[in-house]
């Protein structure tokens, strides 16, 4: 049983970096069938967290939340600080894109003690970069790019150059809205060089984006358009949701502007559906009740643990 549940394990993974999402998380389901009756927890940590992956990336946040929430029940029963941190990671990125910064933040900071504890700087990293997009969601760039810069200085003492592109990516934003505009074209050209590089798909089609509407709001409409359409192109191949509709509302601004007033109106009529589809009551409840369940699992394993005592 524990070798099928390696082999199933390896097998959806390689899906997942292939990209297929729907293929990894049938394989992963399989997975976990076998994961959950074997006592080592390792596989079982994967697949659930697979799963969260799978589910955050294809813009399912409520089904997301559902998975990383078993991972971080678990990691709370394992008290390993490698696993306390990825949990809580995933959990901040889904919450963050649910627009809910404050919880973003508190599971962000988690993180980061449990990275520092055991200094794993590609940890360490990635939860300087998340912290820095939350910030900026908030509005505080000073703080923001403090945060960013300090990220940078750590990413290259570490060598860790593959999350340097996600900070420079933060930056261009950050400094879109200071208004900044030479400094925002600077570090998303940056930010492309270097996820080119390390072939890093998502992010080579969210700055591809960013550079898209850069370009659009200097008036370069056909720079513009080249970037959008090739954004476009690599989030439907990755099936990435969220882009996908980040690019639908660039491209319905773009043809207003040109005047294309029926393309612009398909594109509107793709994005409102899109997004009611992502953004819903129903995810909400789904949200609620996986908290709800989440606090009720930790009161109940506390009164079991003072019973035991």
């Amino acid at each position: 049983t524990g070798a099928i549940t390696s082999s199933l394990n390896s097998i959806s993974e390689t899906w997942l970096n292939f990209g297929d999402y729907e293929k990894a998380e049938q394989i992963t389901r399989e997975e976990l069938v076998y994961a959950r009756v074997i006592p080592q927890k390792k596989n079982l940590l994967g697949g659930l967290t697979r799963m969260g992956t799978i589910k955050y990336r294809m813009g399912k946040f409520d089904e997301a939340l559902v998975y990383q929430l078993e991972v971080q029940r678990e990691a709370e029963k394992l008290n390993k600080p490698e696993v306390t941190g990825i949990a809580s990671l995933n959990l901040g990125l889904t919450y963050m894109d649910l627009k809910r910064y404050d919880e973003a933040l508190m599971y962000y900071n988690t993180a980061l003690q449990a990275f520092e504890t055991i200094g794993m700087a590609a940890g360490i990293g990635a939860t300087y970069i998340n912290i820095t997009e939350v910030l900026r969601n908030q509005k505080k760039y000073d703080e923001a790019v403090e945060m960013a810069f300090k990220a940078e200085k750590f990413l290259l003492e570490s060598g860790n150059k593959l999350h340097l592109a996600y900070i420079y990516g933060i930056l261009g934003k950050i400094y879109r809205s200071t208004g900044e505009q030479a400094k925002r074209l600077e570090f998303l050209q940056k930010a492309l060089a270097l996820s080119q590089e390390h072939q890093d798909e998502f992010m080579i089609c969210q700055t591809k984006a960013d550079l898209g509407r850069t370009f659009l709001e200097a008036g370069d409409m056909a720079k513009a358009k080249i970037y959008f359409d090739g954004s476009l192109e690599l989030a439907e191949k990755m099936k990435q949701k969220s882009m996908i509709l980040e690019n639908y509302a660039h491209l319905r601004d773009w043809h207003l502007l040109q005047k294309n007033f029926g393309q612009a109106g398909l594109f509107d009529e793709k994005f409102t559906a899109g997004m009611d589809s992502v953004f819903n009551a129903k995810m909400a409840e789904k949200v609620a009740d996986s908290e709800t369940k989440y606090e009720t699992e930790k009161k109940e394993s506390a009164i079991r643990d003072l019973e035991n005592q």
